[in-house]
């Protein structure tokens, strides 16, 4: 009786559970792979993800493979035609010789250029202090016949301060007016002896200044070639008086 109720069961109703619980697993992976809901996004990201990996490590492997195959058939190459290489090392001893050639005539060069460098300084310095000595002589002379002449003596008293009553008078601002102060035989006794200590073309003037006022300049105008051949011309006129 009770096989007969079970055969008596619908065949519809036997197979509900069963066949209604594998359409829903298989509509759950289908949605999952086709990228429905979250769980499917992840799905073809990481399939896609996985797939891009295999075709680059395909590529390489690939590349590497061509490489390698390249490789080999150079160095056959070279191995079968050792005139290759041979060639190859010529040309690079010849480039290592011609770079150590020019470095060697380079620092020739570079050690003639400071040695004439060199010397020329020193032969400089040498004139140039020369010259100083020379012309330091008859400054000293000169300034020896400033102190001890009574000509030269009395003109910081004939210039005097200014201001002061028995000065020389103000003239324009910054100068003082020197007209018939200094005799004519004092001016004539400064032009002598700073014409005689003008010896060398390094002192172009001489200048005389009691009371740090210009009073006396030698020469006062001139125009002399030097013995570079260069014209010098120097008119000192307008700097009399200057206080």
């Amino acid at each position: 009786v009770v096989a007969g109720r079970v055969d008596a069961v619908p065949h519809n109703l036997r197979k509900l559970t069963p066949t209604s619980s594998i359409t829903r697993r298989e509509s759950s992976a289908e949605s999952a792979s086709n990228g429905s809901g979250i769980w499917g996004q992840v799905f073809h990201r990481t399939r896609s993800q996985d797939a891009r990996a295999a075709a680059e490590e395909t590529a390489f492997s690939k590349s590497g493979k061509v490489f390698t195959k390249q490789l080999r058939r150079k160095v056959l190459i070279v191995a079968r035609h050792p005139d290759i290489w041979l060639a190859g090392l010529g040309v690079l001893a010849v480039l290592m010789c011609c770079s150590v050639w020019i470095l060697l005539l380079t620092n020739t060069a570079a050690t003639t250029l400071r040695r004439d460098a060199e010397a020329m300084a020193k032969e400089v310095a040498t004139a140039l202090s020369h010259e100083l000595h020379v012309a330091l002589i008859p400054l000293i002379t000169m300034r020896n016949f400033v102190k001890q002449l009574p000509q030269f003596r009395e003109m910081s008293s004939l210039v005097g301060n200014r201001g002061d009553p028995a000065s020389a008078p103000a003239a324009e601002i910054g100068y003082r007016n020197l007209t018939g102060i200094f005799d004519q035989e004092s001016i004539d006794l400064f032009h002598q002896i700073a014409s005689d200590a003008r010896s060398t073309e390094m002192i172009m003037a001489i200048e005389l200044e009691p009371k740090a006022v210009v009073s006396l300049i030698h020469p006062l105008k001139e125009t002399k070639t030097l013995k570079n051949g260069q014209v010098v011309t120097q008119d000192h006129t307008g700097a009399i008086g200057l206080d």
